[in-house]
């Protein structure tokens, strides 16, 4: 299984995908960390703040894979790559000690295997400078961390440790992470299992607490940039991706989930049952129940999140598929008789032969029709996977700029991609008008953010598949203010009409 999520996250490391706009504000983050010691971007080539860049513990393992290998697009999808293989250990470290090992390969196997969607499998999507991976990883150490706190309680240091850093990896992660310790929590004290209240209101406060010192260290490590914070950092931005309320949007989400998460669903639902009883039941929880709580609470919350709330973007529903696997394996586990196939035989031979209709005999044909279902969103993923999105016209568009423009020369362009590649200034729209598109987008209403694409005076001005979509640079090019001069794929380089 390792090997071939190593040999999977090797192909096409820095094309499969192409860089897109996510990445390419951490990638400028950690590209100008590492050669001027500032933390954050370049705006016409004065220091700026970080804009919309990932948080801290992304950036900064970035920025150590740019100091070892140097800056460059397979070097910062390496640490991707790296976080991914080690979420998928943690992942079936975990798996297994909360069901068993057989369990564990096929969670695995599932992941690996069974995607519901190419741009959100484990591996295409982990590679990607993005939050999602690190977040699961620190997430998964914590639980397995608290987990271990059966043999030898020293392990809660390192779950309060793990969860902080978490908690700094991505900003949705807070919400989810307090709800999956306060449901065990709030179990354990109408059980008054003080014991384990004791550990859980410890993790929750010891780790908050942590996180919070952590923000603060990196705050006072960093600096802030009170000079460009009210032209970079946009306002609204999370509450715009957050929540989304608009009737249309909640119809899609809606039939994306029933669509891609039928086989997360079933995983969630299959051991409500199992938690209803431990809820009844008068002995005091295990860590390894606990913990198995704390991982569907957190993955079912999500997932509601993304159905009834989220604007909907798929990467948003990954972290809830992804942990949907281990509920997902023990269910094929139940049903298929504790994966043996002989019992499966069995019970299907009696089935036919005999018309003995049996729990086994149904519980097989269930079997099927789940295994089925997932191998039509498997087949449907493959004929979706595009292999024409292998190509490397962000570097080639790069090295025009770079070589084919004079030194000096202005670049306006809001498709963040180039930003790691370029030698020549560059300036961008303001972080509100990414805000402004998604609630035009999104929100059925109308953008009122006002941008100057000129402001800066630029010499070229480069529209990719972002500003296209954005639209901010249609203007200049109908009133014939610009003129293209080259065409590299979805990129189109424009250069200044100047009376």
């Amino acid at each position: 299984m390792f090997v071939a999520a190593l040999l999977m996250g090797l192909v096409g490391l820095q094309s499969i995908p192409p860089l897109w706009w996510d990445e390419g504000w951490t990638l400028c983050v950690a590209r100008t960390w590492v050669e001027t010691g500032h933390y954050g971007c370049l705006l016409s080539g004065q220091p700026a703040p970080p804009m919309l860049s990932g948080h801290f513990p992304i950036v900064a393992s970035i920025a150590a894979s740019f100091s070892l290998f140097g800056v460059g697009i397979w070097q910062a999808r390496l640490v991707g790559l790296l976080y991914t293989l080690v979420t998928l250990g943690l992942f079936y470290a975990l798996t297994a000690k909360l069901y068993d090992r057989d369990t564990g390969v096929v969670a695995l196997g599932i992941l690996l295997f069974f995607p519901v969607m190419w741009e959100i499998h484990p591996v295409i999507l982990g590679r990607q400078v993005l939050g999602e991976m690190p977040m699961l990883c620190f997430l998964l150490a914590g639980y397995l961390s608290f987990l271990m706190m059966d043999r030898q309680k020293g392990w809660f240091f390192s779950a309060i440790v793990c969860w902080a850093i978490a908690l700094m990896a991505k900003s949705q992660t807070a919400p989810f992470w307090i709800v999956s310790l306060l449901v065990p929590l709030s179990i354990a004290v109408w059980k008054r299992d003080w014991h384990l209240v004791r550990w859980l209101l410890g993790g929750l406060l010891c780790s908050w607490l942590l996180f919070g010192f952590l923000d603060q260290a990196k705050n006072a490590m960093i600096g802030h940039h009170p000079s460009a914070s009210s032209y970079v950092r946009p306002v609204g931005l999370i509450e715009a991706s957050a929540i989304v309320l608009v009737a249309s949007t909640r119809i899609n989400v809606l039939l994306f989930t029933l669509h891609y998460c039928v086989p997360a669903l079933v995983g969630y639902l299959s051991v409500i049952g199992l938690f209803w009883r431990q809820v009844r039941s008068v002995r005091q929880g295990t860590f390894a129940e606990v913990v198995r709580l704390m991982v569907w609470t957190l993955g079912a919350s999500w997932l509601g999140w993304f159905v009834l709330l989220s604007v909907g973007w798929e990467r948003y529903a990954f972290p809830a598929i992804f942990l949907a696997a281990p509920f997902l394996a023990n269910a094929f586990k139940g049903l298929t008789l504790g994966f043996s196939w002989e019992r499966m035989r069995q019970a299907m031979c009696v089935g036919w032969t005999r018309r003995q209709w049996g729990g086994d005999f149904l519980h097989v044909i269930g079997a099927s029709i789940l295994l089925c279902g997932m191998g039509l969103l498997v087949l449907g993923a493959l004929q979706n996977l595009r292999w024409s999105d292998r190509e490397s016209h962000v570097q080639e568009v790069a090295v025009f700029l770079n070589e084919e423009t004079p030194v000096g020369a202005m670049i306006e362009t809001f498709d963040s991609e180039l930003f790691l590649l370029l030698n020549r200034p560059f300036h961008y729209p303001p972080a509100q008008v990414n805000v402004e598109l998604i609630r035009r987008q999104w929100h059925e209403g109308s953008s009122s953010m006002g941008y100057d694409p000129l402001m800066a005076d630029p010499d070229y001005v480069v529209v990719g598949r972002f500003g296209r979509w954005l639209g901010v640079y249609a203007p200049l090019v109908g009133a014939g203010q610009v003129r293209l001069i080259k065409q590299i794929g979805r990129y189109e380089v424009y250069e200044r009409v100047r009376g």
